[in-house]
């Protein structure tokens, strides 16, 4: 049902998908690409406050609250979207009860990302900062090597800890330089996790709560 009622459209880099203050037109789920949300600080400059990637939802609180939208949203890649219009949303959540679960957890998601966010900016050290967010992303491994995934341009990274960009090329040299990590493009791999967690204060994040992406069909 929900496939069936939904537009997908491809969307170039760079595009606003929707605007904050506009009545909302849909929820997206991400097929492919990557989605930024935006807020203004109080100077009016555009912060990002959440990214977005292949199987994440993201405008439902609109609908399901009947507010505008509150942030705005950009493609910051080429994306491939799924517009589920209002009426369906609704429609879906009330008879699917595994899809509503997974609408939750997406705003269970969002809420304690912005609670990492409050306690990255609780120091005023970008090296804290920097630590703490490669600490709390998903962890891979490559022959053994853990690593994560940079998963966006390093100058909206920054926007996301609300840094300049040559604050955060510093923090990661001197990360570098500390032998906690190797940079290898998007790629960063952790060579002392205990190291990367004593540059700052709070735990690491515990990824067993992140929810799965949302089914289409």
């Amino acid at each position: 049902m929900l496939a069936a009622a939904s537009h997908q459209q491809r969307i170039a880099a760079n595009v606003n998908v929707f605007e904050c203050g506009e009545s909302p037109a849909g929820s997206y789920l991400v097929l492919d690409g990557m989605v930024a949300l935006l807020a203004p600080d109080l100077s009016g400059r555009m912060h990002i406050v959440e990214l977005f990637g292949p199987g994440r939802l993201f405008g439902d609180s609109g609908l399901i609250w009947g507010d505008a939208y509150g942030v705005s949203a950009k493609t910051i890649k080429p994306c491939r979207l799924m517009r589920i219009p209002p009426v369906t949303l609704r429609e879906v959540m009330q008879i699917d009860t595994t899809f509503r679960d997974r609408v939750l957890q997406e705003n269970a998601l969002r809420i304690r990302s912005l609670l990492q966010r409050v306690g990255y900016f609780a120091t005023d050290s970008s090296l804290a900062r920097v630590a703490a967010y490669l600490s709390n992303l998903q962890p891979s491994f490559f022959c053994g090597k853990e690593y994560v995934e940079i998963p966006a341009p390093k100058r909206m990274i920054a926007s996301l800890l609300n840094m300049s960009s040559e604050s955060f090329s510093r923090a990661l040299k001197s990360l570098k330089e500390d032998r906690l990590i190797i940079v290898s493009n998007a790629k960063v791999f952790i060579l002392c996790r205990a190291g990367l967690c004593s540059k700052f204060q709070s735990t690491k994040t515990d990824h067993s709560c992140a929810p799965n992406p949302l089914p289409i069909a």
